[in-house]
């Protein structure tokens, strides 16, 4: 049960890549390096999970839409998104996916944004396992690719 309780936290914490594309109105997150920090709590781990990442976003990801940006960071296998919201700082969407080893999953992110940072809270129910995982992040621009 642990080990899968881990290989779920490593797939949810792989669900948080990073938002990019146009969002609303031409605001859109500028291209270059971005430094990703956050925490994701489960049961298991109740002092939660350190997740770190850097990744570079290239003008090309920039232009991608809000529907594509929510498949993408749902990033599971018969993903299907509901309920997709956006302003010019905020995406909200929720999305439900069956299909991998974690069987269905069920979850909501709240992304918030200018044009050098983002934030996400995002929230997943792994049903096989009974499970529910929160994540909270922060990313900021930190340079050029």
């Amino acid at each position: 049960m642990m080990k899968k309780a881990i290989y779920c936290a490593v797939m949810a914490a792989a669900l948080v890549s990073a938002p990019t594309g146009v969002y609303a109105d031409g605001f859109k997150l500028q291209p270059g390096k971005y430094e990703l920090n956050g925490l994701m709590k489960m049961p298991m781990m109740p002092n939660g999970m350190p997740v770190n990442n850097t990744q570079c976003i290239t003008e090309e990801q920039t232009q991608m839409n809000a529907e594509d940006i929510a498949k993408q960071m749902s990033a599971g296998e018969d993903c299907s998104i509901d309920g997709l919201t956006l302003t010019d700082s905020k995406m909200n969407f929720k999305f439900a996916c069956s299909g991998g080893e974690m069987g269905q999953v069920n979850g909501t992110y709240d992304i918030n944004f200018t044009k050098t940072t983002y934030s996400i809270d995002g929230k997943f129910t792994a049903a096989s396992m009974g499970m529910t995982m929160e994540m909270q992040a922060n990313a900021k621009r930190v340079g050029d690719c």
